[in-house]
């Protein structure tokens, strides 16, 4: 009888043995496959993200821009937009620059007529300073350190804005606004430039103008390639 229980008892050991070396082998089989797919399952979760974010974006820079006030270029603000370009990574990516202003009933118990900048942050800058895409909002006249500066995408590495030219035939999409003269000098005229002008008897400056539309491209590293993915919209600006 004992000799059948000490039987028994190294049966069951040996199994439990085998059962511990097949569930090891699956382990080590399993893990890695389980691991990799965790892994892909928040590299797509990365990848998705950025799409909302980007929208986001580029429908709060779309929404401004409807915004716009021409009337004030005659005020003093300007309808601005500069190119440049940054290394990032080794790639080289645009880094642009518009400057616009606004008529937003929203601050009018303060004033309603702003002046909005986009641009892109440098993120060497102090902590706690925005990153990414940024907007700045002024008023008129005052300097750009007195203004509000937010961040409205941290993850954005490139900016880029196309400004569409219908004074020619066929229209064409500038890299800068305001256009250039085919003498080099802008067609924008300055604060009261015109009015001057016209009445010391020079000739008259070309009067103020508007693109007829303004196309928007942000640009955003993935997580899992370096190469920036784009993402674009095209707003129509306002005449008058």
């Amino acid at each position: 009888m004992q000799a059948e229980q000490k039987n028994d008892s190294g049966m069951t050991i040996l199994e439990l043995l085998v059962v511990i070396a097949v569930l090891g082998i699956f382990m080590g089989i399993a893990i890695p496959s389980i691991s990799d797919s965790m892994r892909s399952i928040s590299q797509a979760t990365k990848l998705t993200s950025r799409y909302p974010d980007a929208r986001r974006a580029l429908g709060g820079i779309s929404g401004m821009l409807r915004r716009t006030f021409p009337s004030a270029l005659t005020e003093g603000a300007t309808f601005v937009g500069r190119s440049d370009v940054r290394d990032v990574g080794g790639v080289r990516i645009p880094s642009d620059e518009l400057t616009f202003p606004v008529l937003d009933t929203g601050y009018a118990h303060l004033r309603d007529v702003q002046s909005i900048t986009y641009r892109l942050a440098n993120r060497a800058g102090n902590a706690g300073d925005p990153v990414g895409l940024v907007e700045t909002r002024s008023f008129l006249g005052a300097t750009a350190e007195a203004g509000i500066t937010g961040t409205i995408l941290e993850t954005a590495a490139g900016l880029d804005f196309k400004y569409l030219d219908d004074s020619v035939t066929p229209s064409q999409w500038l890299d800068e606004w305001p256009p250039e003269s085919p003498g080099g000098t802008a067609v924008q005229a300055g604060p009261g430039e015109t009015s001057r002008q016209e009445s010391s008897g020079t000739e008259a400056a070309p009067p103020v103008r508007l693109p007829k539309a303004v196309k928007i491209t942000v640009f955003i590293l993935g997580e899992i390639s370096r190469r920036p993915a784009s993402f674009t919209t095209t707003v129509n600006i306002p005449s008058t």
